[in-house]
């Protein structure tokens, strides 16, 4: 889908939510609708939320360098509340810190990249209806919220139609490699142990990307749990002196201990939007 059609549908910067839809792992129409939703197709302007603003910005207006570090400051001192901030209308207070440590909130492009990937987050977790309505909240607001962001969704589906596959189209480069390694082993880091237990199954046969990547991870998990049971069970076996596994299996519970010891999945809680 070219830049130039998805800013004939109102979409700003098409260039970049195409950019960073991409590097989330979350769908164009999820990100189009996110975006359409919450800022009119992405602009970078403060929210309407009930809330003091401390003469740090206007509600509605665009949102600027100064007026965010004015609001930010605010905030950090317990003097105001939080406000929705740009394209994704970023609340909570983890994602306002979280687009901060990337160059700041009120750079449009952050923006996105922190909510795509916030969004993107939730429905690998829950699935694109509870992840979408946990992204706004709770409460009967938030069921309003997905119901319509789901008829966003089904729109720019219709719009975009499905996504073409052109197999060796383009070579990976080793970069390219490096970097998708170095995203997967992010992914894997941030997902609950729980959540990388799908039913054991064989993968299907043609995936896309985003499916095979959740596939791997999940079975990731399960192979490092498999390992964590196998080193504690040899551990065992060594303090109470009975003999080792031997030959192959000692050799690949320790070659599986040191490929995988450096990884730790970390539980996470659940996060909301909240707006």
């Amino acid at each position: 889908m070219g830049a130039a059609q998805l800013a004939a549908w109102g979409i700003l910067r098409p260039e970049d939510v195409v950019a960073q839809a991409a590097a989330a792992g979350l769908s164009l129409a999820v990100a189009c609708a996110l975006l359409e939703q919450e800022s009119g197709g992405g602009r970078n302007v403060w929210g309407h939320d009930g809330v003091d603003t401390g003469g740090a910005y206007v509600k509605g207006a665009p949102v600027t360098r100064e007026a965010y570090l004015a609001y930010r400051q605010l905030v950090k001192a317990g003097k105001i509340g939080h406000q929705g901030v740009g394209p994704c209308q970023l609340t909570a207070e983890v994602y306002q810190a979280r687009a901060d440590a990337l160059g700041g909130g009120w750079d449009p492009v952050v923006n996105m990249r922190v909510g795509f990937m916030a969004l993107a987050d939730l429905i690998h977790a829950y699935g694109l209806p509870d992840g979408i309505r946990r992204y706004n909240g709770s409460g009967p607001a938030a069921l309003a919220y997905r119901d319509r962001m789901l008829g966003r969704v089904a729109k720019w589906n219709d719009r975009l139609g499905p996504t073409p596959v052109q197999e060796d189209d383009m070579p990976l480069s080793d970069t390219d490699v490096a970097r998708i390694a170095v995203a997967v082993q992010e992914r894997i880091l941030k997902t609950p142990l729980r959540d990388l237990y799908p039913d054991p199954k064989a993968p299907p046969q043609t995936m896309d990307l985003a499916t095979t990547v959740q596939w791997a991870a999940a079975n990731a998990g399960r192979a490092l749990d498999a390992a964590r049971a196998a080193a504690t069970a040899l551990a065992r076996m060594e303090a109470a002196g009975a003999a080792a596994p031997t030959g192959e299996v000692n050799r690949a519970i320790r070659e599986a201990l040191d490929a995988l010891g450096p990884l730790e999945l970390i539980p996470t809680r659940e996060l909301e939007h909240g707006q």
